[in-house]
């Protein structure tokens, strides 16, 4: 190549391993430019800790608008029905998914998103597997001491 190119490979070979050599030492290296100390004080975006977490417990809580607690309480024979049939064990256990899949299918509103069929199910049950009927019960309890007593 050096005769042809004009090109010395062991010169640059040289080059390049003292540029890396020199790169190592320097002042400009990471180690020399961010100390441990400085490097802790950045705010990183993922802190978690920092972040609180607000965890409805009550339906009053989720801030669902009383047009749409209602359309709720007016659907509920769709609502029990839909799960009914999801329901293929006929044991009254369906998965959250399985809930939310049927509140998709009903379409009742635009606002029931499944964030809110999600909190909804969390509101009234902590694990996976949900009790429909008592999911049902106790959300159209809460619903109508809401609606019909406010």
């Amino acid at each position: 190549m050096k005769q042809n190119l004009g090109i010395d490979i062991e010169k640059l070979d040289n080059e390049d391993n003292e540029g890396v050599h020199v790169s190592l030492h320097s002042s400009n290296s990471v180690d020399n430019r961010t100390s441990k100390r400085d490097f802790n004080l950045n705010k990183w975006i993922n802190n978690i800790d920092a972040k609180k977490k607000i965890i409805p417990v009550k339906l009053e809580e989720l801030g669902v608008r009383p047009q749409i607690l209602e359309a709720l309480y007016f659907h509920k024979s769709m609502l029990i029905n839909e799960m009914k049939k999801k329901d293929k064990n006929l044991g009254g256990i369906l998965k959250k998914m399985e809930i939310v899949d049927v509140f998709n299918k009903v379409n009742i509103s635009d606002e029931i998103t499944t964030k809110l069929v999600y909190d909804l199910l969390n509101i009234y049950n902590n694990t996976n597997a949900v009790d429909y009927i008592k999911f049902m019960a106790g959300l159209l309890k809460d619903i109508r001491s809401k609606i019909f007593f406010d």
